[in-house]
């Protein structure tokens, strides 16, 4: 189960965004990697999840996937 906070980012420092949480801590993140649209003063979700759960959300994706194009024929 992904750990979720919202953060704020509170400056831009060239190719790095600093991000911030609600209480005080710094995040530094890569700028390119920020949602679309992201700037200074920007609220955005922070998720964390293991490798473990990314997986079986893939592999949850992709049965789905497989039964919708199997049921449409």
């Amino acid at each position: 189960m992904p750990t979720t906070r919202k953060v704020i980012v509170d400056r831009l420092e060239g190719d790095v965004a600093i991000l911030k949480t609600d209480d005080g801590q710094e995040v530094r993140w890569r700028s390119a990697d920020l949602p679309f649209g992201a700037k200074e003063g920007s609220t955005i979700a922070l998720s964390l999840r293991s490798e473990d759960d990314a997986k079986d959300d893939e592999r949850e994706q992709t049965r789905k996937l497989l039964n919708e194009i199997l049921q449409s024929e």
